[in-house]
């Protein structure tokens, strides 16, 4: 096989994207719904999609966004037949090499079991797990007061998530409502975003408020979230609701730590974007 000629995405080239993740992780998710994720990236990051072409077959993907001094990396994968090759460690490089030219001084990631070998090589270093719970038959309550549901962005929301996370994500919140997500509230006391199924962030104040969130998104139609194991509010909250562990990452990181308020955090936005 002749080396893999590495290359930037372009928004013609999601089907591929999709079709390589799909391959590289055996998932059978609704294109729409994979293609909107790597749309959201080459809108917020047009720079951040990096493609592998082998005889002008696109095999490899590796993604990434920034978020000032701190970078995400997502939506990376090799087709089966073409893995353990080294096409995933140079596309790795390439994004590494660039986020170092742009003076990121923070990576991380969320690595699946097959992934987290090459992360290791690389240097990254084990934060804590992120798991994604199928909430579709948790035990919840029903018809929660509250919390209101909009297409728009309270400034407290706003506030609220940047001080959480830790940096201002607001651009990318702004492109999943724009792909007609909903943002449910409760008032200066936390927030969660809900888009088709799947439900993140979830950010709230204290265990009650996050409760009311998941009740409401569940009635929207909700059935997926990604829990960190670092907030065990968080943990007890899905041990209580009987939500069923789909998949389990490790979050790492390369660089200096990235100061988050973890407690607080009772679902990330996504594997791919933090």
């Amino acid at each position: 096989m002749a080396e893999a000629v590495i290359r930037l995405a372009a928004h013609r080239d999601i089907p591929w994207m999709v079709e390589v993740f799909r391959r590289a992780y055996e998932v059978e998710e609704d294109f729409s719904c994979m293609a909107a994720s790597f749309d959201v990236n080459l809108e917020v990051q047009p720079d951040g999609c990096f493609l592998a072409l082998s005889c002008g077959r696109v095999v490899g993907i590796a993604c990434y966004v920034t978020y000032d001094g701190l970078a995400w990396v997502g939506l990376v994968g090799v087709v089966p037949e073409l893995q353990r090759r080294g096409i995933g460690t140079r596309l790795m490089r390439r994004v590494l090499d660039k986020l170092r030219e742009a003076g990121v001084t923070t990576i991380r990631l969320d690595a699946s079991e097959a992934g987290y070998g090459l992360y290791k090589r690389l240097g990254f270093i084990d934060e804590y797990k992120t798991i994604t719970y199928d909430i579709g038959d948790a035990r919840l309550p029903t018809n929660v007061e509250g919390v209101e549901v909009s297409h728009d962005i309270p400034k407290y929301v706003m506030e609220l998530d940047k001080a959480v996370f830790g940096t201002d994500r607001l651009r990318v919140i702004k492109a999943w409502v724009k792909r007609s997500a909903k943002i449910l509230t409760v008032k200066n006391k936390g927030y969660c975003m809900l888009w088709n199924t799947k439900l993140g962030p979830l950010i709230a104040k204290d265990p009650d408020t996050a409760l009311m969130l998941l009740v409401k998104a569940r009635e929207l139609g909700a059935t997926s979230i990604i829990v960190p194991d670092a907030n065990p509010q968080a943990m007890k909250l899905m041990n209580e609701i009987g939500g069923k562990i789909t998949i389990t990452c490790t979050r790492m990181r390369l660089g200096s730590k990235h100061a988050e308020d973890i407690k607080k955090i009772f679902g990330i936005l996504n594997y791919a974007k933090g």
